[in-house]
């Protein structure tokens, strides 16, 4: 959903339904690294994440954490990830060899995992 769509969508289950269980379920994206939508600033050209508005902000996780519903990561490194990120790890210098290309890949998963974890331990 678009970030209009998304604040649309809160704002209706808070006014609308707030006495009903009804999910926030978020799937097929990643993180951007964003704090809100109301403060869009991100790391810049060294951010590890893809900063696509359709990915979730720092305040959408920690949302969907305190409703203990579902956030589904998409495992497409093109989704998961910053340009930076993805020419960092295609330039590793044993990129040929397939082990380091998996834990390459994995690492750009693990990147939106850890800020995940990171936002929600603070």
């Amino acid at each position: 959903m678009s970030i209009l769509s998304r604040q649309e969508y809160y704002s209706l289950l808070y006014s609308n339904y707030s006495f009903e269980k009804i999910p926030i379920i978020y799937s097929h994206g990643g993180v951007n690294g964003f704090k809100s939508f109301n403060n869009p600033v991100g790391i810049g050209s060294t951010s590890l994440f893809n900063e696509w508005d359709i990915n979730l902000f720092d305040d959408e996780i920690i949302l969907i954490a305190k409703t203990n519903d579902i956030i589904g990561l998409n495992i497409d490194q093109r989704v998961m990830s910053s340009k930076n990120a993805i020419h960092k790890f295609k330039n590793d210098n044993h990129w040929q060899d397939k082990m380091i290309r998996m834990k390459n890949w994995s690492g750009l998963i693990w990147n939106n995992i850890q800020n995940i974890a990171e936002v929600l331990d603070i």
